[in-house]
């Protein structure tokens, strides 16, 4: 990949650890230009959602004019899907797009796009009897997969190259979602400081 496409380079010199030479070795991270749609995966928690510009959420048949508004929709999802946990999806598209449970905040760039939901034989599925736990647990789930899918569409998700001394690729992985996320690849790697390594660059 292109030297100049990546976010983050850390550099490991050759040192000797526990008695063993270690070559010089260099991290790379980079924006993953292919990443997967989380909704591509098992998720317990389903997505409707309708918006004219983005193919947002999971694949379903239902059509905008099967319904005459949002609470139409939601009793709809709770009698044919069995939604048990339901909430609203709205998304604020402003030099970029995210999505988030609840309703729009701002008139001018945010508006509702559909649901998220569990419904009780997934809760069932997962975690057994429906329960306040069992509840808590589900939504807790509904949430995360929400915050993930929303890394995805932002385009928050990364990988990383480890190159040799002689700039040849030895190892690389994809598929990391989330800001956050950055400060993990470096730790799990071992490219810290308390490895011996130092951050030679930094877009942001």
């Amino acid at each position: 990949m292109d030297d100049n496409e990546a976010i983050r380079v850390y550099r490991r010199v050759g040192h000797f650890e526990k008695g063993k030479w270690v070559l010089e070795e260099t991290l790379k991270i980079y924006l993953d230009e292919f990443p997967e749609s989380p909704r591509e995966w098992d998720n317990v928690s389903r997505m409707v959602c309708f918006h004219g510009d983005y193919n947002l959420g999971d694949k379903h048949d239902y059509k905008s004019n099967d319904f005459s508004g949002w609470d139409e929709l939601k009793e709809i999802l709770i009698e044919d899907e069995g939604a048990h946990l339901i909430y609203p999806l709205s998304l604020y598209d402003h030099s970029g797009i995210t999505i988030f449970i609840g309703e729009p905040n701002d008139s001018w760039d945010s508006g509702r796009v559909g649901f998220v939901y569990v419904t009780k034989k997934m809760i069932e599925k997962v975690w057994g009897a429906v329960t306040p736990e069992t509840e808590a647990l589900a939504e807790k789930c509904l949430r995360a997969e929400v915050k993930e899918y929303d890394q995805y569409i932002q385009g928050n998700v990364y990988g990383y190259v480890i190159e040799d001394a002689d700039g040849e690729e030895i190892d690389s992985c994809w598929g990391y979602y989330g800001n956050d996320i950055i400060d993990v690849i470096v730790e799990e790697v071992g490219f810290t400081e308390k490895d011996g390594a130092v951050e030679i660059y930094s877009r942001w």
